[in-house]
């Protein structure tokens, strides 16, 4: 079950970050290059916050 939350969040975040992708492209008007980059990165961003969140999540489960 908790793989599942975890691929959810994931799913939600990585929609999140192509809508605000798709933002920026329209308020700034950049290239579609350019704003796919943006997104690979929020990605990368948002899976490296999940990752640090997981291992704390981890820990404080260890010490109960």
């Amino acid at each position: 079950m908790q793989a599942i939350k975890e691929n959810i969040v994931t799913i939600i975040a990585v929609a999140v970050a192509i809508i605000v992708g798709l933002i920026l492209q329209y308020v700034y008007e950049f290239p579609l290059l350019v704003t796919a980059v943006i997104g690979v990165f929020m990605g990368i961003f948002v899976g490296f916050i999940l990752f640090i969140i997981q291992q704390n999540r981890g820990k404080h489960n260890k010490k109960k």
